[in-house]
């Protein structure tokens, strides 16, 4: 079986486009160190949220097999 791998596109100045292969305890790890480290507000696919509640829809997102629209506003 495959490993799932994280895929991370910029589409913009602090516009990201994120998918998976596939959902696995990495790609969910990786995720989370990535939200760590951002300092600012975070909109997923066109909605203002916590660090918290992003890291519950980018996952959600990325099981269902599709792709997150992430902006980072400083």
């Amino acid at each position: 079986m495959k490993e799932a791998k994280l895929q991370i596109k910029e589409e913009g100045p602090g516009v990201f486009s994120v998918r998976s292969t596939g959902m696995s305890a990495k790609v969910q790890k990786h995720v989370q160190l990535l939200l760590n480290r951002i300092q600012g507000s975070i909109t997923v696919n066109g909605q203002s949220m916590d660090k918290k509640k992003a890291y519950k829809v980018i996952i959600d997102i990325l099981t269902k097999h599709l792709s997150a629209q992430v902006k980072i506003v400083q």
